[in-house]
């Protein structure tokens, strides 16, 4: 049987689902609240990984990829839709609204690094926090079905 290895198959869910679970926490903190080494390490992987997303709305609405990888950047942006939708965004928020909202998120992530404190706007802090938990909490539903049509159908080969 050549299955894939649900591990490998879920590598960018772990790595998504980790990372915005550890940003939505950091973001809840009060404005002005100092930031570990580790939290810094988290703000600057989510940095990256808002990067990517305003690389795949780039080359989605305007064809442009500026020296990024496709597939990464389309692979974050399908990320980032659902925690649109679960938010309500989705519908809302024109393209160009779309690509202002993620990048007042990365300011808010880069004054953070800067300040080496939780940093910005307070209402583009919540809408940070909200969106890496949606986010998080998305991936984990999709990984909590996923393991459990994988414990069906075991179940279902054993009888």
């Amino acid at each position: 049987m050549n299955e894939l290895d649900p591990f490998a198959a879920n590598v960018p869910n772990y790595r998504y689902g980790f990372l915005a679970a550890s940003l939505s926490e950091i973001l809840a903190r009060p404005l002005g609240t100092g930031l570990s080494e580790e939290d810094l390490r988290q703000l600057a992987l989510a940095r990256d990984f808002l990067n990517e997303i305003l690389a795949g709305v780039a080359l989605v609405v305007k064809g442009e990829a500026r020296n990024v990888s496709t597939t990464r950047a389309i692979g974050a942006l399908d990320y980032a839709l659902g925690p649109l939708h679960a938010m309500e965004r989705a519908r809302e928020i024109s393209e160009d609204g779309l690509r202002v909202m993620f990048e007042e998120m990365q300011q808010v992530i880069t004054e953070s690094i800067a300040n080496r404190s939780v940093s910005g706007p307070s209402a583009s802090v919540a809408t940070a926090r909200q969106f890496f938990g949606q986010l998080s909490e998305g991936i984990l539903a999709a990984l909590g079905k996923q393991q459990r049509e994988s414990d069906e159908r075991i179940r279902a080969a054993m009888v």
